[in-house]
């Protein structure tokens, strides 16, 4: 059961190649169940993060992470910077780790990303799903049809979470998450504070970036 929780979560480091940066390894790493009882989102994400080994830790079409950037925090949100070592677009997101008060244990966080015309919104998950399930996903009551992103672990929500993201999010203090996928529901709860800072600091991320 171990190597099952290790094995998933070094995917889910290596995906945050479009989302999360790589936190510096530590020399005993914990156990999943020690990640989630950190109340400090950044501390929890940093956890996640060291249990995956240094090879899982980026997509081997992606090679090393040379010239990877140190993410910059905005308020309790990340936003990372990961040059692609190919010449293509650089990889922009920011991200934020579910709370923990209001989320089971599968459900890691969200992730918005600069997409090839717009923000994509996707939710991180810690065990795999199938890439032919269509998850359906309560946002706030709102249910949406989303696909299973590589490498299974992100959920990819459709173009109106987008725009609610835009509109609406703001405003809000937090997100109410329900994925269904077959006969498993997984709750998640994301705090919005700060996101109106962090959303335009990713745009302006992504209107520029190479």
């Amino acid at each position: 059961m171990k190597d099952a929780f290790l094995a998933a979560v070094a995917g889910f480091s290596s995906v945050l190649l479009a989302g999360l940066v790589w936190a510096t390894q530590v020399s005993a790493a914990p156990d999943v169940s020690q990640c989630r009882a950190i109340n400090d989102p950044a501390a929890r994400l940093q956890c996640y993060e060291s249990l995956a080994p240094p090879e899982a830790q980026l997509p081997r079409t992606f090679g090393a992470p040379t010239g990877a950037l140190p993410p910059q925090t905005i308020g309790n949100w990340r936003l990372v910077r990961t040059p692609n070592p190919r010449g293509g677009k650089e990889a922009i997101s920011i991200n934020r780790t579910g709370d923990l008060a209001g989320s089971d244990p599968d459900f890691v966080g969200l992730m918005i990303r600069c997409g090839e015309s717009d923000v994509e919104v996707l939710l991180v998950m810690l065990r795999p799903l199938s890439f032919r399930a269509r998850p359906q996903v309560s946002v706030n009551g709102a249910k949406f049809e989303s696909i299973v992103a590589p490498p299974g672990l992100n959920i990819l929500l459709p173009r109106d979470v987008t725009d609610l993201a835009i509109q609406r999010w703001p405003a809000l203090p937090y997100l109410s998450l329900e994925i269904a996928d077959g006969g498993t529901t997984t709750k998640g709860k994301v705090l919005l504070d700060g996101f109106d800072v962090a959303f335009n600091a990713l745009n302006a991320a992504c209107l520029l970036r190479q």
